[in-house]
């Protein structure tokens, strides 16, 4: 599941071209996108047994590989900081949905 999740990432990540995709004229839909795209396989790498801090660092290299590939190599594409933040964030839900999954029930 993790491998298809990471799968999915790189396909929405490095799509050559997004325009059709529906929703993208909804305003702030993308980053909600970004969020998702990123805390999704990072909680089930965390899930996975993955180590942490090793997922956490791929992931943000991918977060910001990803925008530099969009803006400087896929002519349809744009990078945005503020996708990559999003990304960034989406890290981190995954991180506190994992600590409240660890964490030890009373």
């Amino acid at each position: 599941m993790a491998v298809g999740l990471v799968a999915l990432q790189c396909l929405a990540l490095y799509a050559p071209d997004t325009s059709g995709v529906p929703g993208g004229e909804i305003p702030g839909l993308d980053k909600v996108a970004h969020v998702l795209v990123f805390a999704l396989p990072t909680f089930v790498l965390f899930a996975a047994g993955a180590r942490r801090r090793l997922v956490v660092g791929v992931m943000l290299i991918q977060a910001l590989a990803s925008e530099f590939v969009q803006g400087a190599l896929l002519p349809h594409r744009s990078g945005d900081v503020l996708d990559a933040l999003a990304d960034a964030v989406g890290i981190g839900v995954a991180l506190i949905a994992d600590a409240l999954v660890r964490r030890p029930r009373s």
